[in-house]
Order: C-alpha cells, then sequence, then structure tokens
C-alpha cells in the first residue's frame, strides 16, 4: 500500500470513529448485561457508579438500545485498532513522497543484523508482522473455484507449484498473502504472493507463469508484467517472477535462491 492509499484509509477510519461516537453518545447510559437463569434470559443495566437494575419484559425496547450501544462500542474498538494500525504502516511508510525515516535510530532498524535480537523488545517492530498478516481481507480473484490443492499450511491454492512455493515460503520464514488485492492505477489486480521482508518491512510481489508454453497465456502473462511496471514494482527490484511449462516444471532450487537473493538467508 501506497502512503496515499494509507492516508485514505486513515481518513476514512477517522470519519467513521467519529459516527461511531456520535450514535453511541445518543444512546441510553450504561452497559447491558445478560444472563441465563435456567430457561429464561435476564437483563440488567450496569451503570459507571457500579448499580445495576433488572429491566422486565416491559423495558425490551431499552434492552434493544442497550444491545446496540454494545455492538457499536465492539465497532468502536475495532475501527480504533485499525486506525492504530494504518498508523502504524504510515510511520514504517515514511512521508507521502515515500521517503523513509532517515534516522540513526531508523537505520538500526532496518539492519538485518541488529533487528532480529530488537523484534521483542520494540513493540513497533514486533507487532508488525503479526499485523501485516492478520488484515482482513476477501480475495476477489476469479475462479475461485479453482482452489483445489492444500499447502503444507491448509491454504487452498490452484495449484501444486503454488503449494510448493507456500512450502519454501514457509520453510525461509517469509510472511506472505495469497491473492491480496493490489490496486494498479485503478485496476484491482490479485498477485499470487505478496511478501513482507522483515529486514525493512517493505513489500513484494511473487507471481508463478505457469503456463507459457500456451501463446494466450504467455500474452496475458506479458501484459501483466508491463502493468506491474508502470505502478513502479518491477521483476527483480520487487517482483519475483517464476515460470513454467508442460515440459519445464517449476524449479524449487531456483525459487530458493532467488529467495534468498531478495531477502537474505
Amino acid at each position: 500500500m501506497t502512503y496515499n492509499s494509507l492516508n485514505d484509509e486513515r481518513e476514512s477510519l477517522q470519519t467513521t470513529i467519529r459516527e461511531l461516537k456520535k450514535q453511541i453518545a445518543v444512546l441510553p447510559p450504561g452497559k447491558l448485561m445478560v444472563y441465563k437463569n435456567g430457561q429464561h434470559v435476564r437483563w440488567y443495566v450496569q451503570y459507571d457508579q457500579g448499580k445495576r437494575v433488572y429491566l422486565s419484559k416491559e423495558s425490551e425496547e431499552l434492552a434493544k438500545q442497550l444491545a446496540m450501544k454494545v455492538y457499536l462500542t465492539a465497532r468502536l474498538e475495532d475501527e480504533q485498532r485499525n486506525l492504530k494500525g494504518i498508523e502504524m504502516l504510515m510511520k514504517i511508510h515514511g512521508s507521502k513522497n515515500g521517503e523513509k525515516t532517515s534516522s540513526e535510530a531508523q537505520k538500526v532498524l532496518s539492519n538485518p543484523l541488529i533487528k532480529p535480537l530488537l523484534m521483542n523488545q520494540i513493540p513497533e517492530l514486533s507487532q508488525y508482522t503479526e499485523y501485516w498478516l492478520s488484515r482482513p481481507y476477501s480475495s476477489m480473484a476469479p475462479f475461485q473455484e479453482e482452489r483445489r490443492i492444500r499447502a503444507v499450511n491448509g491454504l487452498m491454492v490452484r495449484s501444486k507449484s503454488e503449494a510448493g512455493i507456500v512450502s519454501v515460503l514457509l520453510n525461509r520464514n517469509i510472511p506472505f498473502l495469497y491473492e491480496y488485492p493490489l490496486d494498479l492505477s485503478g485496476s484491482v489486480i490479485y498477485p499470487d504472493f505478496t511478501l513482507l521482508d522483515i529486514h525493512d518491512n517493505s513489500e513484494s510481489f511473487l507471481e508463478h507463469l505457469g503456463m507459457m508454453d500456451n501463446p494466450r497465456y504467455a500474452r496475458d502473462a506479458a501484459k501483466k508484467i508491463a502493468a506491474y511496471g508502470l505502478k513502479g514494482i518491477i521483476p527483480s527490484r520487487n517482483l519475483i517472477l517464476t515460470f513454467e511449462t508442460d515440459s519445464q516444471p517449476l524449479n524449487f532450487a531456483y525459487l530458493d535462491t532467488l529467495l534468498q537473493f531478495h531477502f537474505g538467508s
């Protein structure tokens, strides 16, 4: 994600948070407490000063409003947590011009020899990978029914080659997301794998082009690579490409060498 897209997401979250706070503010005071007593469900409202009041069936409308308050409060907590994650990402990405912080401290944090020693001591570092991996998303890539192969981690992928790629990435401890949406100048695509470099928290992409002996497929693959290039995603820099045909299957040793070149040992 670019700095500008992160900023757009932050502004959207801030708007949502303001609206949720407004909705919560007009609801009745107190917190709904629900208990089951045998076959019966009992409602109570808990006030800040500790007083708890039973709500009879005649107070069902109040109970409904308080239930909505519970739901909106939970949503507010979710959105505030998402906002915190986005702001963490923006801090890592740096300025709106794409420049990362050049402080001496940032240089230390980017040092691949030192960073592993700091991972559990600096929350910003240890939490980022977890946050990056836990971002909710729904892949809208076409032909979801073709995801019939189960990789070693349980992920359903489209081919045995992709399952093998998953194994190599796991073996190298490279965090990845499968078919995570990427906006290429207004057109959303779904890279096979989005990869995270834990040394500097930069993202790169891995595309497996598995039918290069099919002329139409090869032409479409060339167009996709060109579209990546227009977005500044360049092969050998932040785009890893693997290829295969019916007679030349994917060489996993070669893939491992590529990943070592990009991510280190």
